[in-house]
């Protein structure tokens, strides 16, 4: 009984700070996947220049 008490007083705080961890990753990983798509989009545009200067230079 002593050694369950003792375990469980050491698991709850770490619960509560892994429920916390868990939101900040889950928060962290909607921030990378938004600026994923920010970043990706900024590097097609100038690619895209980049085809269509290609494509003027040939003709």
């Amino acid at each position: 009984m002593y050694i369950h008490k003792k375990v469980s007083s050491y698991i709850l705080p770490l619960n509560k700070f892994g429920i916390k961890l868990c939101n900040l990753c889950i928060l962290l990983l909607k921030f990378t996947v938004s600026y994923l798509k920010f970043v990706s989009n900024f590097l097609e545009f100038p690619k895209d220049i980049y085809k269509n200067l290609k494509f003027l230079l040939k003709n």
